[in-house]
């Protein structure tokens, strides 16, 4: 009896360890706008440090990758906001992308991502439409 216990208390660790945590850019004030900014998350870590992150950018923002993008493990990117518009310009590379997800809904018109140099990976799917009304945008102007 004690070694099924002692099993079931293994699985719900290993379960509980493969969830994604999502990861907020914080998008008061002012400052850097850099992705490798760690202090701008809501953990204060990079997506994708420590474990799979779902990470979000929703705020009125331009975040700003200008310096190569990978993590240890992987990286859901959602790009949405219902109110105001949001964007991220990738400048270098950028990889271990899961997925990338540009979205809109309400009064927000046009949130994007501009890719303009870099190569930018995703093992996933990338999708950019409107969940109701506006659009959401993927710009690719140089890069691969």
């Amino acid at each position: 009896m004690q070694k099924t216990v002692v099993l079931a208390g293994i699985f719900i660790l290993v379960a509980g360890a493969a969830q994604a945590d999502t990861s907020h850019w914080n998008h008061g004030g002012s400052g850097n706008t850099e992705w490798t900014n760690a202090v701008r998350w809501t953990d204060g870590m990079l997506p994708g440090t420590e474990q799979q992150d779902n990470a979000v950018l929703s705020g009125s923002d331009t975040v700003t990758v200008n310096s190569e993008v990978t993590s240890t493990y992987g990286v859901d990117l959602s790009v949405r906001n219902a109110t105001v518009d949001t964007s991220l310009t990738i400048a270098a590379d950028m990889s271990s992308l899961n997925k990338i997800d540009i979205s809109t809904a309400g009064n927000a018109t046009d949130n994007k991502v501009v890719q303009n140099a870099g190569t930018v990976t995703v093992s996933g799917n990338v999708t950019a439409g409107g969940v109701a009304e506006g659009t959401g945008v993927y710009e690719q102007t140089g890069g691969r």
